[in-house]
């Protein structure tokens, strides 16, 4: 059975943050911090995965239903630029990352299907500038842009473990119209993969770099045919303020209304929020707030169209368990 047609059946749980997860676990003054780094959650792929098995699998215990791997900033360049690494080297670490989620679902008591999603990180994570809350990719062509991509695309094209690739945190039009450029390219109706594409948005009706959220999802909806349409099974936001979710949900689906169309699976796993000052990795910390949280949730299960939940930045095991609580108790 496709992911897609699962989603037509029951919504899924999705996990929470994992950079954030290794921040609370790794204090400042540790060796293995992983706060400030490029490489961020990457960096302990490199010196110890076992970290990272250990936070996917305190989400598959709470009821996480689909894990996203450690590889948001963790593509060819980056690896290239910050740890010297061959293209083979390059591609072990990213098998590491598969590996680390296949290894906490093993370890776990489930019976049940637990989903493996390939992380893709925007380009502005390679950057490592903050220009994935910007959008600002100084001109970079969406060809450019898919040739950023297409190496980890087509890995996890073809690895047999990952079972779909989430296209996250995506804050700027022409990155993707080369994302939507490379799965045309390099798909065919034999060879391909289900994706999503998730945005980063500076409010319920923009994209970060300014463009209407409106017209981007247009220009999907011009382009999901053909193949592409087996493939595709939603879109929706990640790493935005939990508050603007239903906005953005609106948003996406007046513009399906408008253009005649069923409206898109919604793949929705915003932030927690912040406290503090985020442009000091010393000072910033985590925000809790499980009744605000509890009460969006609730909010979401009940827009038919959502069908993956989770969550990302300052969400825990704790969140995800709400999502777990939330879900459950209406599809019971």
């Amino acid at each position: 059975m496709t992911l897609k047609e699962v989603l037509s059946r029951k919504v899924l749980v999705q996990d929470g943050s994992m950079g954030m997860q290794l921040e609370s676990i790794l204090p400042l003054d540790h060796p293995l911090s992983v706060k400030g780094s490029p490489l961020w959650s990457t960096k302990l792929l490199l010196a110890d995965p076992s970290y990272i098995t250990q936070v996917h699998k305190s989400y598959v215990d709470v009821g996480c239903e689909m894990l996203i791997t450690s590889t948001y900033q963790a593509s060819k360049s980056t690896l290239e630029k910050h740890a010297n690494m061959s293209f083979d080297e390059v591609k072990k670490v990213w098998q590491k990352s598969v590996d680390c989620a296949k290894e906490a679902i093993a370890t776990s008591n489930r019976k049940d299907k637990i989903y493996i999603a390939g992380s893709i990180g925007p380009y502005g994570a390679f950057l490592a500038n903050g220009a994935e809350y910007s959008g600002d990719y100084g001109g970079k062509t969406p060809t450019e842009l898919a040739e950023y991509h297409t190496d980890l695309v087509k890995f996890y094209v073809e690895n047999p473990d990952v079972d779909v690739i989430a296209f996250e945190t995506i804050p700027n039009f022409d990155e993707v119209k080369g994302l939507l450029q490379l799965v045309h390219d390099l798909y065919s109706d034999s060879y391909g993969k289900e994706f999503y594409l998730d945005f980063s948005c500076k409010d319920e009706a923009t994209l970060v770099d300014g463009t209407p959220l409106s017209e981007v999802i247009d220009y999907i909806i011009s382009q999901n045919t053909g193949f592409l349409s087996k493939f595709f099974i939603g879109t929706g936001c990640n790493c935005v303020a939990y508050e603007i979710v239903g906005g953005v949900v609106n948003t996406v689906n007046t513009a399906c209304k408008q253009r005649n169309v069923e409206p898109f699976n919604l793949i929705v796993y915003p932030n927690l929020g912040f406290n503090n000052d985020m442009s000091d990795p010393s000072k910033y910390g985590f925000r809790s707030d499980t009744g605000g949280w509890r009460r969006a949730v609730e909010e979401w299960t009940k827009i038919p169209n959502i069908r993956i939940i989770g969550g990302c930045c300052s969400t825990g095991p704790e969140e995800v368990a709400i999502i777990h609580d939330v879900i459950n108790s209406k599809q019971v």
